[in-house]
């Protein structure tokens, strides 16, 4: 995702009831790596027009049945330029995990 581009910024309270989810959910995301954080401003953080696009690629995703790492793959594979099928030839973009 770029960086977030001029336009209204709202807090974390407005995105999830504009999306229809929670604020637990969106920091989820956060967390995941699937949605980058807000901009801060002060001890206030933010979230423009780019974050309510991404929160919505992944809302419809997860409706869809897709899983966390299956979106982090996908979106991995934007951010490179990589076309559907590209991706569908790669073993994995993602870095492979450690097995315990």
């Amino acid at each position: 995702m770029k960086t977030p581009e001029a336009g209204p910024l709202q807090r974390i309270e407005e995105l999830a009831e504009d999306s229809g989810t929670t604020v637990r959910n969106i920091r989820v995301y956060q967390e995941r790596g699937l949605l980058p954080p807000p901009v801060r401003r002060g001890r206030t953080a933010f979230y423009g027009p780019d974050h309510k696009r991404r929160l919505a690629q992944i809302l419809r995703l997860l409706d869809r049945g897709y899983t966390f790492a299956t979106i982090e793959e996908l979106f991995i594979a934007e951010r490179h330029g990589f076309t559907l099928t590209e991706l569908l030839e790669l073993e994995a973009v993602r870095p492979t995990r450690r097995s315990t």
